[in-house]
């Protein structure tokens, strides 16, 4: 149970969003949003049920409160190891001194499973500017940056 927990804070604090910025570097705001979202909301979630078990388990007027907390442990196991097996499946990424990121497109423990060579790409902030988000706000070659209409560029497709 402390080996999963460990593993749960681990991931929480950084993982995440290093590999959402190493994959997708020009991305920054959407995945910082998208994980300034998903944590609480994951935490939020989690107490809800444990609370609720807690409430049920413990019998009325709180007769059992070891019991309780026993079972509300237990009923967040099954979501404990679905992330732990999803976090198994991140790829590989480095961060470089320089800013450049390596990354691998494929997770390591799949590859073992399939026999599939991974292959290790290189990325900077700069390769996926035409994918940005950030409404066209970039850099462009004469130094100035703005919206899509003011630098000409077209601005993201959604699908």
């Amino acid at each position: 149970m402390m080996a999963l927990t460990g593993h749960g804070v681990g991931i929480r604090l950084n993982a995440g969003s290093l590999h959402g910025l190493a994959y997708f570097p020009s991305m920054t705001a959407s995945i910082t949003c998208l994980v300034s979202f998903a944590l609480p909301f994951g935490g939020a979630v989690c107490l809800t049920l444990m609370s609720t078990v807690f409430n049920n388990k413990s019998g009325n007027q709180q007769q059992d409160p070891k019991g309780g907390i026993m079972w509300a442990f237990i009923a967040i196991i099954p979501f404990m190891w679905f992330t732990l097996l999803v976090t198994l499946c991140l790829g590989n990424v480095w961060i470089n001194k320089d800013g450049s990121h390596e990354v691998v497109n494929g997770s390591y423990f799949w590859s073992l499973l399939t026999g599939k060579k991974l292959v290790r790409e290189k990325k900077t902030r700069g390769d996926n500017a035409e994918d940005s988000t950030d409404g066209g706000a970039a850099v462009v070659e004469n130094g100035t940056g703005g919206s899509p209409a003011q630098t000409g560029r077209k601005g993201p497709d959604y699908v």
